[in-house]
């Protein structure tokens, strides 16, 4: 890959992480006042796979043996609303760029059969491929979905025009890669 691509990807993981949506659901993280912030630490400290994915954070919590406590916090129901909404933004936008790829979304390739490791409905530490995602026919919209802002979908279609225009695009997309 290139480094206008890296580039390109760094630029919306910045427009995404400064979003007004994304702090807002962050803050618990890095405030220590936050009082979720305490449950959110002792999950972490057993599960730090779990904090590395902060954006799917509300998806993976459940698997953890301190959910029961942290659900029971006051403020945790509007944290886990507003964790699942950023999840799933993530994934549809996720899969809207995965949309880009030419064969999408049927694929040919053994990691994607049903069932299999990144298309499993189970707990899983990867961003998935879901089946009911791939049926959303992103790869005939020229932008992807509204996410958590404006700014991101419109972030998003311009670093693909972008990644798009340079060499590594063209070639791979010439030579039916």
């Amino acid at each position: 890959m290139s480094r206008e691509l890296w580039a390109a990807v760094e630029s919306l993981a910045t427009t995404w992480q400064s979003s007004e949506a994304v702090q807002r659901y962050t803050e618990v993280f890095r405030d220590p006042r936050q009082p979720l912030g305490h449950r959110l630490r002792e999950i972490f400290a057993g599960a730090a796979e779990i904090q590395a994915q902060r954006l799917r954070a509300a998806h993976l919590l459940p698997v953890s043996s301190a959910y029961d406590a942290f659900v029971a916090e006051p403020g945790a129901d509007q944290f886990l609303q507003r964790g699942d909404r950023l999840a799933r933004a993530f994934l549809w936008t996720v899969e809207w760029w995965r949309s880009r790829l030419p064969g999408y979304p049927n694929l040919p390739t053994q990691q994607l059969v049903r069932d299999g490791p990144l298309t499993t409905r189970e707990f899983t530490l990867r961003v998935p491929w879901l089946d009911e995602l791939r049926r959303q026919r992103l790869q005939l919209r020229p932008r992807p979905l509204r996410s958590p802002t404006c700014s991101i979908s419109h972030h998003t279609c311009s670093t693909r025009r972008r990644v798009r225009s340079g060499p590594h695009w063209n070639g791979a997309h010439k030579s039916g890669r």
